[in-house]
């Protein structure tokens, strides 16, 4: 169902029918050569959620480093009275276990993030409570509790009873200190004050956060179309001329095989075919042959490229002319047996192709002059009766 999903964002608003095959080829290029991966666009709790965990994973690594030390030398001196230590203790565990847990992370999305951290403000908020009450209501509580509380305003949840729950415990955390006893110096209208500015803050914030994911989303959305229009055939769902140019840079500079081999080929008759049957049947015969191929090359990894017309390339790096002819023979196959029908030509009953096989360097595919070997063997073909294979001046049917 995500597969589904993500398929349906790259080609958003494009009014596209793609296979998934072709969707598949599209995602392989550009993760292999263009290092960009539109595999998976991230959802808006994700990036929310991303954005809140960054600010935790830096506020718990100042608040580490700043009370480290200060927790070290009272443990070895004493200097305070164990009630007095809880709320560092549990704020210190509580931080320790949270870059832990953002340092393994792969998914800030997931039910496993949302739990970790209101379990994490659950932890600060209790802290908060605790040093209130040991503190006797000291000026110095009012300080800390903001400087704690602080954190949760600035990196607020993504759902809205999560926000709602943290909500609550912050009025349980003011509210509970006034009714204990030794609370005469508890000022409840000040503390109450504090965790309203606290509570407009979170809310305040979650709202910018909220905007800021759609809108990175979107523009997430956009690339990826974009990305698509730039490398891809519209029409036919497979990579266009751009993009096997970029492709045949890739396999010269980065993989610089011994050898290469470059398969071209076209629609036998095609303007017959458009003259007879319209222009929109045969875009429909482009897209089913293309559909065919591309079925056939996705199981080993390889690409088909619409060089123009009803022109389409096939690049195969690491292999030989024998390797190349055997492939073009198979492709030759899967053309027949789609076997799309046509009446406009005596010695033709379906849609058929014809073949050209060229093998070459790295150099000679980086200048692009195995394009024009191959072009001569498809002409060789074309001129051969078609429906076939030409490769190193000889015809296979």
């Amino acid at each position: 169902m995500r597969q589904q999903k993500n398929n349906e964002i790259i080609t958003k608003d494009l009014s596209l029918e793609v296979s998934p095959a072709a969707v598949s080829r599209f995602k392989s290029f550009c993760k292999t050569v263009l290092k960009a991966d539109v595999d998976d666009t991230p959802s808006q709790q994700s990036i929310f959620m991303r954005q809140s965990m960054s600010i935790v994973y830096y506020a718990t690594i100042v608040f580490l480093v700043t009370n480290g030390f200060y927790l070290v030398k009272n443990i070895i001196f004493n200097t305070m009275i164990v009630i007095d230590m809880v709320p560092l203790y549990m704020m210190v565990g509580s931080c320790l276990a949270m870059l832990l847990y953002l340092s393994f992370c792969k998914d800030y999305g997931s039910a496993a993030s949302r739990f970790a951290l209101l379990a994490f403000y659950t932890v600060v908020i209790a802290a908060v409570t605790v040093f209130m009450v040991s503190c006797n209501f000291h000026k110095i509580g009012l300080s800390i509790s903001m400087c704690y509380l602080i954190i949760i305003m600035i990196a607020p949840t993504y759902k809205l009873f999560d926000t709602v729950f943290i909500c609550i415990l912050i009025l349980i955390s003011w509210w509970l200190p006034g009714i204990l006893p030794y609370s005469d110096n508890y000022d409840m209208f000040k503390h109450f004050l504090l965790r309203f500015a606290i509570i407009a803050g979170l809310i305040a914030v979650r709202s910018v956060f909220i905007r800021q994911s759609v809108n990175e989303r979107r523009i997430s959305e956009m690339n990826n179309s974009f990305v698509w229009l730039a490398y891809n055939d519209i029409m036919t769902g497979t990579l266009n001329k751009k993009a096997m140019e970029t492709y045949l840079s890739f396999v010269a500079e980065e993989m610089s095989p011994k050898e290469v081999s470059l398969i071209i080929f076209d629609i036998d008759n095609f303007k017959s075919y458009n003259d007879h049957y319209s222009h929109l049947k045969g875009d429909e015969a482009l897209k089913s042959v293309a559909a065919s191929v591309v079925g056939v090359l996705e199981k080993s990894d390889r690409y088909l490229f619409r060089f123009g017309g009803e022109e389409f390339v096939i690049v195969l790096p690491d292999a030989g002319e024998i390797h190349a002819r055997v492939i073009a023979g198979e492709l030759l196959d899967v053309v027949r047996a789609a076997a799309i029908p046509r009446d406009d030509l005596k010695e033709q009953s379906i849609v058929t192709a014809t073949f050209g096989v060229a093998c070459g360097t790295a150099e000679q595919l980086e200048d692009m002059s195995i394009i024009t070997m191959a072009d001569k063997q498809l002409y060789l073909g074309k001129n051969s009766g078609k429906n076939c294979v030409a490769a190193n001046g000889e015809i296979y049917k």
